[in-house]
């Protein structure tokens, strides 16, 4: 299932870069009781930042018409590799790896900044594979989105807000 989102920060793309790569707000964006372990690792690169975060997420967590299917832990492995274009863009790959559930998904992402806000717009590959129920998966899961962006945004700001009375 294919579908687009964005998520608006406020901030400029270098501090929204900052943020998308410090191992903190990674963890911090997963909500406690959706995972029992979480590791992340940031590698810089010449032309930007890989990340790695790996969750062990319980079968409680998954959205119930899939956790029937699922036998104990699932582990989730999201990597997002950016690279900034220039002062104002950066385009982000990020894959999704589930071990323990048929998911797969994928985004291409572009980061795009006018002063001090910075919009990403997600392009969403999505997939669950379990006869006669991915599609019904599919949908209960991409139903989040608006409620996941939202999140994403208040976390974001508060710890924008939170860097900016530091520096």
């Amino acid at each position: 299932m294919k579908t687009q989102f964005s998520v608006t920060y406020p901030a400029s793309l270098s501090d929204v870069q900052n943020m998308l790569s410090d191992k903190t707000y990674l963890l911090s964006r997963l909500p406690a009781e959706a995972h029992h372990q979480a590791d992340v690792t940031v590698e810089r690169t010449a032309a930007g930042w890989t990340s790695t975060l790996t969750v062990d997420a319980p079968k409680e967590s998954m959205p119930a018409v899939a956790a029937r299917f699922i036998k104990g832990i699932v582990t989730v492995t999201i990597t997002e590799q950016w690279n900034v274009t220039d002062d104002s863009h950066a385009h982000g790959t990020v894959t999704v790896d589930v071990k323990g559930a048929p998911v797969k998904g994928s985004a291409q992402t572009t980061l795009t900044s006018a002063g001090k806000q910075t919009t990403a717009v997600a392009d969403v590959d999505f997939s669950v594979n379990l006869p006669l129920v991915g599609k019904t998966v599919e949908k209960a899961v991409l139903s989040k989105i608006d409620s996941v962006t939202a999140y994403e945004e208040r976390l974001a700001a508060q710890y924008l807000k939170s860097k900016s009375s530091i520096m």
